[in-house]
């Protein structure tokens, strides 16, 4: 993302903490949109200056499957289908712009062409279906984890305040007696200086 939309939208983003809003929701499909739409402008800038074959074959088209793969990490997995639905409709309406020029440079059988293009658009979508499904996974081992440590710390806030009121007579008793630094240093731990 280029630093001016990414200052914007840090400004944007701070002043809705600051105020305590709470997060729309559709603000990350937007954003998702933005990114997807940045190989799909680029790739059109390439095939209207140059080749369309070299384009749309080319390194660029991997960006599509750079930003699903990153998608999960919202945890949001209806937003990484919409990101590989986006994808496919990007690069499908590349591909059907630009088909004349892509039958006329395509060097081979018309319908190796066909497939190829067919395969990379089955590619992007089953990529943000998996997507979704390991964005789903996540957020399920995230959520069940939080769930674990939140049980964890009850169970040993509990036995803590049982343990505490057990130790507090001895405790007392212990700090006015003749061993009153040995309890006080075992109570606080060792030092190091």
């Amino acid at each position: 993302m280029p630093g001016w939309p990414r200052s914007i939208h840090g400004v944007v983003l701070r002043r809705r903490i600051r105020e305590r809003k709470k997060r729309v929701p559709w603000h990350t499909y937007v954003n998702s949109a933005l990114e997807v739409a940045m190989p799909t402008i680029t790739m059109w800038i390439l095939c209207h200056y140059g080749s369309p074959v070299s384009a749309l074959t080319g390194s660029i088209s991997y960006a599509y499957f750079l930003l699903i793969i990153l998608s999960p990490l919202r945890l949001d997995p209806w937003l990484c289908i919409f990101t590989g639905a986006l994808a496919v409709a990007g690069y499908g309406a590349l591909v059907g712009a630009y088909w004349p020029e892509l039958a006329r440079a395509w060097v081979g059988p018309a319908a190796l062409m066909h497939l190829s293009f067919f395969h990379r658009g089955i590619l992007l979508a089953a990529g943000g279906l998996a997507a979704g499904f390991v964005s789903l996974r996540i957020r399920a081992t995230v959520i069940a984890t939080l769930r674990e440590v939140q049980e964890r710390e009850r169970v040993v806030d509990l036995f803590g305040q049982h343990v505490f009121a057990e130790r507090r007579e001895p405790d007392s008793l212990a700090a006015h007696g003749p061993d009153a630094g040995v309890a006080r240093s075992l109570r606080n731990g060792p030092r190091y200086s």
